[in-house]
């Protein structure tokens, strides 16, 4: 939720009075209302006329709150008041609005405003969460903060908003079980998985001294899984984009100090699903020279086993020279959050095809291996990897990391290449920079001479048939 402001209804308009005859045209109105500003909120005394003529004088005065005057040749006017009233207290006052036109007509308007305020951040105490093993979710209780001013669950009609803050993607996340009003007040929140929450509040616009909620100011709390179930896997893979000398892949990237220590896949888009580990990794881990230097981030998926293979878990790794996939610890086999049973693997890297098992894997928490690089795996679809001597690799040249490889036609992988060094000046070149249209993972972009990347493109479509499109192979 948003903030937004709430309309008082607290305010009674006590009476009109002209000057003559002639100044009934000049009317108007005036009221409160209030919004949020950081842990507090902001008082908004307003008006409103028509009729008349300018300019007007505006006399605006507010019991214990001094007097406003301006001149204005306008039809409306607002003073803007920090409250002076405590969070959980209402308080009530008495003001009164005078506004005179340039020919002497005049209207006066009286209120008797009411305000009462609450930050839910400080409204609640999380008393309990109670893990329910069958179910795989949790009972929250939430009370009353008893040190914390005014009572928000005496107001059992106020909207909720629960969400998750964990992921990208928040999703239904369980349920407003039940209010209880007895002492303490308790809110009830069930069918909760692991996770981050953020509970909001909001104003449902009650008549009469309806409190306001500074929304945004969520109470937060976290469910943990007490026994999570959890298989290991171990992966190799090759990425075909990167010259393989004595069975290892090189690491420029690398050594050139451009992998990020943030795994790239979320700020491009890529939803992760279910807990996925460490989002990223410390510099020593890139330090690591020779057959475990790291390559690059890749994605593991864990896959259902039946069509649409949907994806149960995912979890961003480190690709090592030698293919391995490991842990953001540059050492451990990867580990996932799912009860142990069958599951299809699938892999991903930003500017290569990804690719899925054909068949399933019993995984335990016990790690066992899933190598696509062997031609002994079989993977799902149709050309789903190209061979690298008696390697298996991941198909490169998605420069736009939309699935698949195009070198002409709209869409292609091409044309980005040669926009990014300048599209009038072919032989430039851009150093240092860890992009997808840098195919060969060299931290250049280049489009012409040797170890360019336009030329990955092309070999990978079939360089005699360079209107032909490859297609990633991923349910």
């Amino acid at each position: 939720m948003t903030n937004r402001s709430f309309a008082l209804l607290a305010s009674y308009l006590i009476g009109t009075s002209h000057v003559s005859a002639q100044c009934e045209d000049l009317t108007g109105s005036a009221g409160v209302y209030v919004e949020c500003a950081g842990a507090s909120i902001i008082e908004h005394q307003w008006a409103g006329w028509s009729g008349g003529t300018a300019p007007y004088n505006v006399t605006y005065e507010i019991a214990g709150r001094g007097s406003f005057s301006e001149t204005t040749a306008g039809n409306g006017w607002t003073v803007d008041l920090p409250t002076l009233v405590p969070e959980g207290q209402t308080a009530c006052g008495y003001s009164s609005l005078y506004v005179q036109d340039a020919n002497g007509c005049a209207f006066e308007f009286s209120n008797n405003d009411c305000i009462y305020w609450l930050a839910p951040a400080d409204q609640f105490s999380t008393a309990s969460i109670v893990w329910d093993d069958p179910n795989g979710t949790a009972t929250v209780t939430l009370v009353d903060n008893a040190s914390d001013p005014g009572d928000v669950l005496q107001y059992p009609d106020l909207d909720y908003g629960l969400h998750r803050t964990d992921i990208a993607d928040p999703g239904t996340s369980g349920d407003i079980g039940d209010i209880y009003q007895a002492a303490p007040p308790r809110l009830v929140l069930t069918g909760l998985v692991p996770g981050t929450y953020a509970l909001e509040i909001g104003n449902p616009g009650e008549p009469f001294v309806s409190p306001v909620y500074c929304q945004g100011l969520a109470h937060t709390f976290t469910v943990v899984d007490p026994s999570p179930q959890q298989v290991a896997l171990n992966v190799r893979a090759l990425l075909g984009g990167v010259p393989v000398v004595n069975n290892l892949m090189n690491d420029p990237l690398r050594a050139a100090g451009l992998i990020p220590l943030q795994q790239p896949y979320s700020a491009s888009g890529y939803m992760f699903t279910g807990s996925h580990g460490a989002n990223s990794i410390t510099p020593p881990i890139l330090a690591a020279t020779g057959a475990n230097a790291v390559v690059d981030w890749v994605v593991v998926e864990l896959r259902a086993t039946t069509l649409p293979f949907s994806v149960l878990a995912s979890r961003p790794a480190l690709i090592q020279r030698d293919g391995d996939v490991v842990s953001t610890d540059g050492l451990s086999a990867l580990t996932f959050n799912v009860p142990p049973g069958n599951y299809r693997v699938s892999i991903r890297h930003r500017n290569h095809l990804g690719a899925m098992t054909a068949s399933t894997f019993a995984l335990s928490s016990t790690a066992v291996l899933v190598d696509l690089t062997s031609t002994a795996t079989p993977t799902y679809g149709s050309s789903a990897q190209g061979l690298s001597g008696s390697k298996k690799v991941l198909w490169p040249g998605d420069a736009t990391g939309n699935g698949t490889i195009r070198y002409t036609g709209t869409g292609n992988d091409r044309d980005p290449i040669i926009l990014a060094i300048g599209g009038s000046t072919p032989n430039n070149t851009l150093s240092n920079v860890y992009d997808r249209r840098d195919t060969n993972l060299d931290g250049v972009i280049k489009y012409t001479g040797a170890a360019n990347d336009r030329d990955i493109i092309l070999i990978n479509v079939g360089s005699t048939t360079p209107n032909n499109t490859r297609t990633q192979q991923l349910p």
